[in-house]
């Protein structure tokens, strides 16, 4: 089988040099006076610096395998900050900024926070079981101060929802009253959700090299009829193995070969597999599989299908016990791919497949 390998482009953040002393720092200092020669340097030295502290902070945050990371630009500077995402709604978020030599962080009530890039202003606003907590929190000079909170509740009887009840800061309020205080500090329909997420290991090769893991490697699209466990097989013979698609750059550098290549009415294999016991006594949540068997976990990323993709409804084509790999689709309308949880024999539960079915393999080059 001839290989088509299709060479990636090495994709890189604006705020993400290659290296401290690189030229491209220059791209970093947007508003500093790049031409004063004293001023570069001790900018080169804090840039530098940003990185350094936020790869010494992850490495100790404790359960770091678990959160999904982003760098965000929540203040007016060209430091970004870093935004965390627990794996579980309760686990919430973590906002971190560089200031003053020091990390400097705030612990967000569960998942969901939107920010207002460059204002400083973050807006958390979830729930669980008929309450709903409303805080909205300003970073400023390294600090964070909680601005506002409001709380909004389920009203029952008889099993069903009424309506609900509003209070903000302590004082029962109305609807329309609630909204109005949130707007007063913050503008919901400015408040946007960080897009490019990364795992741990991604986020620190970022840090320190300016690239994610795999923005060298070199992908292959197969189309076949087959098992994810033939497919997998195929792909180590091959010398690769199914594809790990372990960030957002890596998901986009994908779509656009499937889309270059026409077959973006195919299904793929890809190296994932879902929550499965793997033995008698050891049950793994969903995850990559690397080359050598060992995994990745995977949990909030975009181009995963829930509430993702745009005809997501729940179990797609494929009934609960039947997910236990990842299959890929592509869509038009967003030029991008979703990861699918679905059946290791795909063909068995939908021979619709049957020839525009195949599998992804990966290369380290």
């Amino acid at each position: 089988m001839k290989k088509i390998l299709y060479m990636i482009l090495s994709a890189l953040l604006l705020f993400i040099p290659t290296a401290c002393s690189s030229d491209n720092e220059e791209a970093i200092i947007t508003d500093s006076e790049v031409n004063e020669a004293p001023a570069k340097e001790q900018e080169e030295t804090i840039l530098c610096e940003w990185k350094e502290k936020y790869v010494q902070y992850i490495e100790t945050l404790d359960y770091a395998d678990h959160y999904d990371f982003y760098l965000i630009y929540l203040d007016d500077n060209d430091v970004p900050e870093l935004f965390i995402s627990a794996d579980t709604a309760s686990g919430g978020e973590i906002v971190a900024t560089y200031y003053n030599g020091a990390v400097e962080t705030c612990q967000l009530s569960r998942r969901g926070t939107r920010y207002i890039e460059r204002s400083g202003l973050l807006y958390t606003a979830t729930g669980l079981m008929g309450y709903y907590p409303v805080y909205i929190t300003e970073m400023k000079n390294g600090a964070f101060t909680q601005l506002a909170e409001g709380i909004s509740k389920e009203i029952t009887g008889n099993g069903e929802i009424l309506g609900y009840s509003y209070e903000w800061e302590g004082a029962e309020v109305t609807e329309e009253e609630f909204q109005k205080h949130v707007a007063e500090f913050f503008d919901v329909d400015k408040g946007i959700r960080p897009e490019k997420e990364y795992s741990k290991e991604e986020m620190l090769s970022l840090l320190t090299t300016g690239y994610w893991t795999s923005y060298d490697h070199s992908y292959e699209l197969i189309i076949q009829n087959c098992t994810w466990n033939e497919a997998q097989e195929i792909c180590k013979s091959n010398g690769g193995y199914l594809a790990t698609i372990t960030s957002a750059d890596e998901a986009e550098t994908i779509a656009r070969q499937i889309a270059d290549e026409g077959k973006t009415g195919d299904v793929f294999y890809v190296g994932y597999r879902e929550s499965e016991w793997v033995s008698d006594d050891e049950f793994c949540r969903s995850r990559w599989i690397n080359a050598d068997g060992s995994y990745i976990p995977t949990f909030l990323a975009s181009y995963l299908s829930d509430y993702n993709a745009p005809d997501y409804t729940g179990d797609e084509e494929w009934e609960y016990d039947n997910q236990d790999c990842g299959i890929i689709k592509y869509y038009d309308e967003t030029e991008s791919i979703y990861v699918f949880p679905g059946p290791d024999e795909l063909l068995d539960v939908s021979p619709q497949y049957s020839g525009v079915m195949g599998f992804v393999c990966e290369y380290d080059n």
